[in-house]
C-alpha cells in the first residue's frame, strides 16, 4: 500500500480542528463548502476502506499460515507409530475414493 497510512486520521483531526472553534456559535456552510466537505469525507472513507481491506488480507494470511502449521502437526501425529489417529480416505460426493466432486 503506497498511501499515507495516517491520511485518514490526520485529515479527520484537521477537520475537527477547523470545526472546534465553532462549537459554541455554530457554522453556516455554503453549498460549495458542503460539496467540498462531502468530497473530502468520501475520500477519507475510500482510504479507510482500502486500509481495512489491507489489514484484513494480512490477518487472513497470518491465520492461514498458522492453520497450515497445525495441519502439519496433526498429520505428523497421525503418522506416528502407535497413535490412535488414522487418516480417512478422501471420498467425493459420488462416493468413490479420491474423487474430487
Amino acid at each position: 500500500m503506497t498511501d499515507n497510512l495516517y491520511q485518514v486520521s490526520d485529515g479527520l483531526f484537521q477537520l475537527r480542528r477547523a470545526l472546534v472553534s465553532h462549537e459554541a456559535t455554530g457554522v453556516t456552510l455554503s453549498a460549495e463548502q458542503v460539496q467540498l466537505m462531502n468530497r473530502v469525507l468520501f475520500l477519507f472513507g475510500q482510504s479507510a476502506l482500502k486500509q481495512a481491506h489491507e489489514i484484513s488480507r494480512h490477518r487472513w494470511n497470518a491465520a492461514a499460515r498458522a492453520d497450515h502449521g497445525s495441519e502439519d502437526r496433526v498429520l505428523e501425529e497421525a503418522m506416528r507409530p502407535g497413535t490412535n489417529l488414522f487418516l480417512l480416505a478422501n471420498v467425493g460426493r459420488d462416493g468413490l475414493p479420491g474423487a474430487s466432486a
